[in-house]
Parts: C-alpha cells; structure tokens; sequence
C-alpha cells in the first residue's frame, strides 16, 4: 500500500478485520510503499498506521512490514536514493517502534532488490549525479562508475538494529 501525506487506511482496515474475523495465527505481511517519495510521508500518515497497527495487536495480530522495497532499483520514484532511504527507514520504523503497544509483535523487513544486473538497465538509468553523496555511496569500489562491481546492498543498509529480517525480490528465468 502506498504511504505518502495519507495512509490507504480503508485497505488496512479491511485486511486486518478479515484476519480477525478468520481467527488465524498468520502474521500479517504489509508492504509499504512511499510511491511519492520519501519526503511525502508524513506524520499524520505514520500516526494512521501506528493506530492501525495498535489496533491489530490489541486482536492479538503479529506484523511484518516491509517499507520502502526495492530501494536498491532505478524502476521507483524512490530508488537509488541511499541517503533518503536511510533516513526515511530509520524515521519510519524508529516511530512505529516507539509509538505502538508489544512492538516485539512486529517486525520490519529489509528487501532490496536481488543484486542480479545491478545497476540495473545497463546503469543507463542512472541520473544520480556524480560526485554526491549517494554517487559515492553506491560507488562502493571507489572507481569513479557505478556498474555491476559495485555492491548492490550495503549502501541501502540500515544497520542491524534497524532490521529484523532481510528478503529480496528476484526474478527467476527459466
């Protein structure tokens, strides 16, 4: 679901009364996407999803959130932005961890993209300019190009303490 100024709280909603209403010990796996960029996520966006998520633990519901997936692509209007990233995710689940009851019901997912092609297109997408901040972080072997020998993950990584589990999303070819 897309977290912006708003939350799409209708659809959370509705996931979560239906999760209680079937009575399951399944963990509820919400994916977060800040579709307009991680400026746009806002306060009153993350206070709807604490609630949301309160709520759901008061039912007795366990959560894994998966925030900002993909980073580590040019294919999203947040991608390949470390810095913000970084920022944003430590922000993000810094506040939901604060702000919700038995947040040890909850845990956060760290999924970039599997590192398959990086940069990805070649790095033709590449509009990150160089000499910035997030030109030098993801220029990870210090050769002046970012191409598929510099690492596609550690420039996107939070910190231990900041994840809880780690996934990818891959594309198998057969």
């Amino acid at each position: 679901m897309n977290i912006t100024s708003v939350l799409q709280a209708k659809e959370l909603d509705n996931f979560l009364d239906h999760l209680s209403e079937i009575n399951t010990d399944a963990i509820a796996y919400v994916t977060l996407y800040p579709m307009e960029g991680f400026a746009a996520v806002s306060d009153q966006a993350l206070q709807d999803l604490v609630l949301r998520l309160n709520n759901g633990l008061s039912r007795g519901l366990r959560f894994f959130i998966r925030y900002s997936s993909e980073m580590n692509g040019n294919w999203f209007r947040y991608g390949q932005q470390p810095t913000a990233f970084l920022a944003s995710w430590r922000r993000v689940i810094g506040y939901v961890r604060q702000a919700t009851n038995n947040s040890q019901n909850i845990a956060f997912i760290w999924a970039p993209n599997s590192g398959n092609g990086y940069p990805f297109l070649g790095g033709k997408n590449i509009t990150i300019p160089r000499g910035s901040p997030d030109y030098l972080l993801m220029d990870t072997n210090n050769d002046g190009e970012i191409d598929i020998n510099d690492d596609p993950y550690t420039p996107f990584y939070p910190g231990d303490e900041w994840v809880d589990w780690v996934g990818f999303s891959v594309i198998l070819r057969f």
